[in-house]
Order: C-alpha cells, then structure tokens, then sequence
C-alpha cells in the first residue's frame, strides 16, 4: 500500500511518532483509536519492507542486527488496540528480536521456513518469503501478507493444524495467556500420558506450539517465542 511504502522509506530515513505516522495516514487524528489500529497494521508492513532492504544489503550478522536496531528505534509505537486483537492476545515481534530468531532458526536455509501466526510477517524477515509458508487467521494481516510474496498463506485456526509438508525450519511468536469462551478459558489437548490421560492447557500458545511441532523433521529446527510459565501449571 502507499501508506507502508511511506513509512518503510520514513523509517529507513529517521524516527518517526504517532502523530508523524498519522500525518502519513493523510491527517488521521491520532486519537481515532480504530482508524489508528488499521494505520498501524498498513505501518506493520511498511515496517517489514524497510527490514527486508537492510538484510538483502548483505550486511553481516553484526551489522544487520545492529541496524535493525536502529530502525527499531525509527519505528512509532504501534500502540492501537481494536477488540479482535485485544482477544487474540496479538503482539508483535521486534524486528531485532526477530532476526535473531531467524537466524537462529536458520530460516534463510530452509527448504520451507513456516510461521502459524504470522501477523504481518514480522518473524519471518531474515528468510527470503518465497521460501515461507504462513497462516494468519486475522484478515486484515492476512491482505498484508498477500502483499509480500510468500510461498503459500493460509488462514486457519493454529490451534488446529501442524506446519505444511516440506517444512523443515519454524519461527513462531504465538498469542499467549487464555482465551476466554462463555466466561471459562478454553482449553486445548497438548499431549497424552503414557497411562492414557490427555493433557490439557489453557494457555493458546502451548497449544499453538505442540500443535506446529507435531510435523517438524528430526533435523529440523525451530525457534518460538512463549509465555512463561511454572513447571505445575498445565
């Protein structure tokens, strides 16, 4: 889109606030909490644009890392909130955390690098996207991720399906903490004892992840960011 072109080449430039961003958006009011969140997903992308320019410099590790970093500081605050997100439990990566997670993953060696909640693609900047299979449920982020490139986007509940055949590197950042269903948090089977007993977790990214790792190869390997939790609880 024009407005994640202009804040790509924004942020590339220098820093950038809310109110700057908004003035991008041609003059949004910056307290339009709504108009701010789909201003924010279209920065998302713009944001993804300027970090896929620093990798394919050819920087090394250092550097690159060092740059996003910068970047990472150029960036406004995408604070807004709407009420699917608020639910979701949706966040996104930092751009420099999420390139020392791809190449910790490895994702630019991939045969196909895989991302089940991949928002606006964040996670998945140190692979070239032709080599990245991704699913989005949102369909906001989901228009967003068809702007980029990517090998394959689905748009299932990642609670539900393993990564696609052929993938043998992942990166995930899951919604965390409960979803709440009828006043109850949902819960999701993760994995069955040996005396027969499912166990079950509230927490959606346990769930995400157990479910994502289910197809992954024995040389395969994968990087995912969780919410911490202690070794009693489900």
């Amino acid at each position: 889109t024009n407005l994640a072109q202009a804040v790509r080449d924004a942020i590339l430039a220098g820093p950038v606030n809310r109110r700057e961003l908004a003035k991008l958006a041609a003059g949004v009011d910056p307290s339009d909490s709504l108009a701010m969140k789909q201003i924010d997903e279209a920065a998302e992308l713009g944001i993804y644009m300027a970090a896929r320019s620093i990798i394919e410099r050819g920087m090394s590790t250092e550097d690159t890392f060092d740059a996003l970093v910068e970047l990472y500081g150029n960036q406004p605050n995408l604070t807004a909130k709407d009420s699917t997100s608020k639910v979701n439990q949706a966040y996104s990566t930092p751009t420099p955390l999420s390139y020392a997670a791809g190449m910790a993953a490895d994702l630019a060696n991939a045969t196909f690098a895989w991302d089940g909640t991949a928002g606006n693609g964040l996670l998945t900047i140190a692979a070239d996207p032709s080599r990245v299979i991704v699913n989005e449920i949102n369909p906001d982020r989901l228009a967003n991720l068809e702007r980029i490139g990517f090998a394959r986007i689905t748009q299932e509940d990642a609670t539900t399906i393993s990564a696609p055949e052929g993938v043998d590197r992942q990166a995930l950042n899951p919604p965390f903490g409960q979803i709440l269903s009828g006043g109850e948090p949902k819960t999701w089977p993760i994995y069955t004892r040996q005396d027969g007993v499912v166990v079950m977790t509230k927490a959606i990214d346990h769930a995400i992840a157990m479910k994502s790792l289910e197809s992954l190869p024995e040389d395969g390997r994968a990087v995912l960011i969780l919410g911490g939790r202690k070794g009693t609880d489900a």
